[in-house]
């Protein structure tokens, strides 16, 4: 939207008292008062009794006008661009008169002063409101001007008048500055920053100057790290949850199963404790990726995001920052890499101040990991990629091209033994003798690389695989492809169809986000979460009686490998396990599916194993937090100039909200705190399960009579109880995850009613009822219940903590398949229902519910339980 030009009105800088005031740019004001001559001192006093004259008429319209934020330490220090109502109301000088609209004086009115009389709510609270759904609903600048204007006509003065005073409010709260980087339209080599007058390119030997560089928008974006850390650990409890990390891995106080990254064994070496305990130092991983900008488009940007190892995996979104950003094409790694690796270098090497309740902290930052997808990565390392030879990054296998369809492709068959792994000194030698020789690649490397000169990180072990792209949109989705359309082999599946009727019944806890989809419909098209579920629960039970034994049997393999690595705590024996399964997958897929299918997908899959004893299992380093990321920013933009300016500023923009919300959101009214939650909602959407336990009954409640059986199960948690009247709900929460009734989830896509209750001996049960039951009533169905009554006298405390009423599932084992090297039943995990066993009616413990379970009914109408152990990453 195009600013508004203020007309400039000089004529009525002197008006008499009474008559109509304007704004007086500062640069003029400021000369007057320079200035001896009576008659511009004369013009000033005018001016100035102008202003005060009209202040006093209209005193309420002007304290409606602004926001009670005059007392944040941010905007007290921008003195340039706020005024009280008593001071002469001047702007920022001539030209911006020009290009901006009219300043306005802040209030002298307190921060939680209320918009009306009438209303609880804060102008601090709308503005934070107001915020959040800008965000949320990702509105244009005109969007956003419309409902300013709107609040206003509703409400005068309740928020800015206009987008100008709102984003010199945003901007307020942020000290992230954008930095434009140049680089040659030629070749892509870095020139400089914006600042630097003199852009040559060497390699050219070109000179440029900056504003054509900018019309061919020959440059990248970046954005201070420290900047960022420093903003998340001033304002944010993120030291908090950082120190506890930290001190548990310093007593070593995880009992050797591996789970976080902060639990894997190169995390655990000397080398990364020393870093730790020789300040308030902490770790990080990096991440970069191609994300298209529409499914349209063939171009995309490339941002570099960071995370923090000393998180856990729900935590890890909500301190992510972002670095640099690389827009319309592939880029030049040792061009777009280099501000994020001399910053990097400056972390580890210096660190950076912060204060945070007065005290002074210096943190030390190290890179220790990378989660490149596999071209990514080849770009990245300069190594050759995946289809050519040595093209693997983890070991020496050289490959072999062999005959698939009409041409030929790079395959990895098992070899006995295994070929050598690579190491970070042997990778450096073999770049030294690469460029020496003048070589196209030895041995797979083509030369240095940008990431040897990021301090203490492994080129090698600190790639991770990656788990997301090689596991499931590599692997599953190739033997899926194979499955559906090897028309005659014997693997092949004739209708997709039969997948989907099992599919399509299914019903998933809240904990899988994506309900099932037809295969034959989208099988081109399936998300990668989609991939794990089919993985983990649906397969078995899909392809059981459809898939050939000997095929059915193979893939088992692959599905138990990975329900052992993606539980929630993996221990070495299962690790060993799992290192089992995963090299007789590989080893059979030759013989079974031919030596063309052993792809490099399929060879990678060892490398997983070796990545999660460095590092913790496949989901504490997975892509899935970073995909999100770049699905968010690819919708931060309109239109489609200056898109990567557009995509940066909302990043930031989402810091600096929140920033403004913790000072008035917290105190707000239930009401108001609720609806900022749900525009909030990415923040919150993982709960740390390790929490305190709490258990609240949701939505509305009704009055039930209790049958005899639910009657006797009450009396066993609550003796002497004679009232058969309760309050009854269909949904509860319980450390964060909801659970639902039988009967609540018939009529919805989704069952959280199955869970898996128990400590020692756990049991599979399916809530029927979610009550609280009056602790004083002896009423015995009389008219006199305490419930029933409809003035409803009793106290909270007179009622028992929630009840959970259920029955128990009779299961049985399925037939057992078992794999002779490993030992393993490989459907240990798979149960089945039976129906026509009656169960009574028990009373369970919310506080010792593990998970939650799947019900999946096969092709003949069988149901089967699957247990739901799992932690998912953010998709």
């Amino acid at each position: 939207m195009a600013p508004i030009k203020r007309p400039k009105r000089y004529r009525r800088y002197g008006a008499e008292p009474g008559g109509e005031a304007c704004n007086i740019p500062r640069s003029t004001f400021n000369g007057w008062l320079r200035t001896s001559t009576g008659e511009q001192s004369q013009i000033a006093e005018s001016a100035r009794a102008a202003e005060i004259n009209a202040d006093d008429r209209n005193t309420d319209e002007d304290n409606r006008d602004h926001l009670p934020l005059l007392h944040h330490p941010y905007i007290i220090d921008s003195d340039d661009e706020f005024y009280t109502t008593s001071q002469c109301v001047v702007v920022a000088g001539d030209e911006e008169a020009h290009s901006h609209q009219q300043s306005t004086p802040s209030p002298t009115v307190t921060d939680d002063e209320p918009i009306h009389p009438s209303l609880v709510l804060g102008k601090g609270e709308l503005l934070s409101l107001i915020l959040a759904f800008y965000i949320r609903y990702k509105l244009s600048k005109s969007c956003l001007d419309s409902l300013l204007h709107l609040l206003n006509l509703m409400v005068p003065g309740c928020v800015p008048k206009n987008n100008y005073f709102f984003d010199k409010i945003i901007g307020n709260f942020t000290s992230h500055r954008i930095v434009i980087h140049f680089k040659c339209p030629a070749c892509e080599s870095y020139l400089g920053r914006e600042e630097v007058t003199n852009l040559h390119c060497t390699l050219c030997d070109l000179n440029y100057e900056r504003n054509e560089l900018e019309k061919k928008h020959s440059y990248f974006l970046s954005s201070s790290l420290e900047s960022q850390l420093r903003d998340m650990l001033e304002n944010t409890n993120l030291w908090d949850h950082i120190s506890k990390v930290k001190q548990d891995v310093l007593r070593g106080n995880f009992n050797g199963n591996i789970g976080e990254v902060y639990t894997g064994g190169s995390y655990q070496r000397p080398k990364v404790k020393s870093f730790l305990s020789a300040g308030d130092n902490f770790t990080a991983t990096f991440s970069t990726d191609g994300v298209r900008y529409s499914k349209s488009s063939n171009k995309e940007f490339w941002p570099v995001t960071v995370t923090i190892n000393e998180l856990n995996v729900f935590l890890k979104p909500s301190f992510m920052a972002l670095t640099a950003l690389w827009s319309d094409s592939k880029p030049k790694p040792e061009t777009f890499l280099l501000p994020f690796v001399q910053e990097a270098q400056k972390l580890d090497r210096e660190g950076f101040t912060w204060v945070r309740n007065g005290i002074s902290h210096v943190s030390r930052v190290r890179f220790i990991i990378g989660v490149l997808d596999a071209p990514a990565r080849a770009m990245i390392a300069n190594v050759n990629q995946f289809n050519g030879e040595y093209g693997c990054g983890y070991c020496l296998d050289p490959g072999t091209r062999v005959k698939k369809g009409d041409g030929h492709v790079q395959v990895y068959p098992k070899k006995t033994p295994l070929p050598e792994l690579r190491t970070h000194a042997m990778t450096l030698q073999h770049a030294t003798i690469c460029a020496a020789r003048n070589l196209t690649h030895f041995r797979g490397v083509k030369g240095p690389s940008i990431l040897f000169l990021l301090p203490s990180f492994n080129v090698i072990s600190g790639l991770s695989p990656d788990y997301m792209h090689c596991s499931l949109l590599g692997a599953t989705f190739q033997f899926l492809k194979l499955w559906l359309t090897s028309t005659g082999a014997p693997y092949y599946i004739q209708r997709a169809e039969w997948i989907d009727q099992v599919l399509l019944s299914i019903k998933p806890p809240n904990e899988i986000r994506r309900t099932p989809r037809s295969i034959a419909k989208f099988l081109y098209v399936l998300k990668a979460s989609e991939h794990r579920n089919w993985l983990l629960f649906y397969s078995p039970i899909a392809l059981k009686g459809i898939l050939s034994s000997t095929y059915y049997k193979h893939w088992l393999l692959l599905v138990n490998a990975f329900r052992l690595l993606l539980g929630k705590n993996l221990t070495i024996s299962e690790l060993a396990t799992a290192r089992i399964l995963i090299h007789r997958f590989i080893e059979l897929v030759s013989s079974l599916y031919g030596q063309e299918n052993s792809s490099y997908n399929i060879h990678i899959l060892q490398h997983v194993i070796e990545h999660v004893e460095r590092w913790g299992a496949p989901w504490s380093s997975s892509s899935f937090i970073f995909e999100d990321a770049g699905g968010m920013l690819k919708n931060e933009f309109h239109g489609t100039t200056y898109v990567n300016h557009q995509i940066f500023g909302r990043f930031l923009a989402r810091r600096n909200y929140r920033n403004i919300s913790r000072k008035f959101i917290p105190f707000a009214a239930d009401e108001v705190r609720d609806f900022y939650d749900f525009l909030d909602s990415p923040l919150s959407s993982h709960v740390d399960e390790s929490s305190n336990f709490i258990c609240q009954p949701l939505g509305g409640k009704e009055i039930v009579l209790l049958s005899a059986s639910e009657w006797l199960a009450v009396n066993t948690v609550i003796p002497n109880s004679n009232c058969m009247f309760a309050f009854s709900y269909k949904r509860m929460a319980v450390k964060g995850q909801q659970f639902s009734t039988k009967f609540y989830s018939e009529n919805y896509k989704r069952d959280n009613s199955v869970v898996s209750y128990g400590e020692n001996v756990r049991k599979v049960h399916e809530i029927l009822k979610i009550i609280l039951v009056h602790t004083k009533c002896n009423c015995r169905n009389d008219k006199n219940c305490l419930i029933n009554k409809k003035d409803r006298t009793g106290q909270q405390s007179d009622y028992s903590n929630v009840i959970v009423l259920a029955k128990q599932l009779a299961l049985s084992r399925v037939p057992s398949i078992y794999d002779p090297v490993s030992s393993l039943n490989l459907t240990s995990f798979i149960q089945e229902v039976k129906r026509n066993v009656v169960s009574q009616i028990v009373v369970i413990d919310p506080a010792l519910i593990q998970f939650k379970c799947l019900l999946i009914r096969d092709m003949n109408g069988l149901e089967y339980c699957l247990e739901n152990n799992f932690v998912f990453e953010k998709d």
